[in-house]
């Protein structure tokens, strides 16, 4: 078959065609596994096991972190709120908030209410961070 500067052009039309339509699939690859960042296997199979329709994370650093899953029309939020004398660590934050979000989807119901009182071993730093980002439970879930 003689290549013509036709079929060439075609050629080039077509693969730029398919490209675009590759870069396309990535990008949209990439949004639906962006979540996934930094999270252990386990904890991302158990958060797929609930076929979520959306899973976001929002880091405050360096105190909070707040992992909210929607799933079958309900909404599940987990919250990690690093200690004073602890180093801030994204991966964990988010492993601890996605986990209390598991467990709020999986019992349906809120649960495990952060601290109000604090011990008299605290600093005040500490009280204060706590109580900064106090939202009143480590779980929450909204059917």
């Amino acid at each position: 078959m003689k290549l013509t500067l036709k079929r060439v052009r075609r050629r080039n039309i077509m693969e730029k065609i398919d490209l675009e339509k590759m870069r396309a699939e990535r990008r949209a690859h990439r949004k639906e596994t962006k979540w996934m960042k930094g999270l252990k296997n386990d904890v991302i199979s158990n958060i797929k096991k609930f076929k979520p329709s959306k899973v976001e994370f929002f880091v405050s650093e360096p105190t909070r972190v707040l992992c909210v899953i929607r799933a079958n029309g309900s909404k599940a939020m987990g919250v990690a709120i690093c200690s004073t004398l602890d180093t801030f660590d994204v991966f964990e934050g988010k492993k601890r908030a996605a986990e209390r979000a598991i467990k709020a989807l999986t019992n349906k119901k809120t649960d495990d209410k952060i601290r109000e009182a604090f011990p008299n071993t605290w600093t005040f730093a500490q009280a204060r961070r706590v109580a900064r980002n106090n939202v009143g439970y480590k779980s929450v879930f909204v059917s």
